[in-house]
């Protein structure tokens, strides 16, 4: 049960498998991962907030167009809106219907009030929950998914990791 009393949230699971940031933008991932990289931590630095956001995406589309989600917490994990659905609704809203690449990230050590920055924590890569890879899926079977692995981010389509 998480601290308020609300049961377990699915960030605290996404948590288990994540990946530091800084250590990611090292490795051999190509110039547009990195920057969607970038865009998602920019979101969430900008955007965070413990009770409110705290997981940001970026997804890049066919056009090249990239689209930035925020995860909104309802106060009860059943009505949470993940950002994984947020980003691909924002693409479609505007005519977007080709979608690239994934990713999700979140800070390794939360800073506990809005507004105090990140508090000199990591941001890590998440990978997608079952219900956002189920959304991704119906919207875009193909997509490729930056995921956090032991030995460093890996990109694989949705295809190969839905349902698992």
């Amino acid at each position: 049960t998480a601290p308020d009393g609300s049961g377990l949230h699915v960030a605290v699971a996404l948590r288990l498998c994540t990946w530091d940031l800084t250590t990611l933008l090292m490795t051999a991932l190509s110039e547009s991962n990195q920057q969607l990289l970038e865009t998602a931590e920019e979101a969430l630095s900008r955007h965070y907030n413990p009770q409110k956001h705290t997981t940001a995406v970026a997804l890049r589309t066919g056009s090249g167009e990239i689209y930035t989600g925020i995860s909104l917490k309802a106060g009860t994990s059943a009505e949470d809106v993940h950002a994984e659905p947020i980003a691909v609704g924002r693409a479609v809203l505007n005519g977007e219907s080709s979608f690239e690449t994934v990713v999700a990230v979140q800070y390794s050590d939360p800073p506990e009030r809005p507004g105090s920055g990140n508090g000199g924590s990591a941001t890590q890569i998440a990978s997608p929950c079952g219900g956002c890879r189920e959304a991704l899926a119906r919207q875009a079977p193909d997509v490729a998914v930056v995921l956090p692995e032991s030995e460093g981010p890996v990109v694989k389509t949705l295809s190969e990791i839905h349902p698992y």
